[in-house]
């Protein structure tokens, strides 16, 4: 029992007074336990959330460097094409 459930000279205080506190602790413990576990299920769903969200962005990335590559490519066959046109202008 807790230091509160005793007065100053060690007598107990009034049974209903003991049971209040041991109702309110009870409670007190469930909502902790409330909290851990919902503070447990949050972290789970951040970290799929952030798991889900870095494949995305690498997918994404890897996309993106593909498509620059092929444009560097396109770029450079358009240059060639160009040669060859001015060179047959000439």
């Amino acid at each position: 029992m807790s230091q509160s459930a005793y007065t100053g000279n060690d007598k107990k205080r009034d049974p209903e007074v003991i049971e209040e506190l041991n109702r309110q602790l009870r409670y007190m413990e469930r909502s902790i336990a409330q909290h851990k576990c919902n503070a447990v299920k949050n972290e789970r769903r951040v970290k799929t959330d952030i798991k889900k969200k870095t494949k995305e962005n690498t997918s994404l990335l890897m996309d993106l460097n593909a498509i620059k590559f092929e444009d560097k490519k396109q770029s450079i066959a358009l240059k060639k094409k160009l040669l060859e046109l001015n060179m047959l202008e000439e």
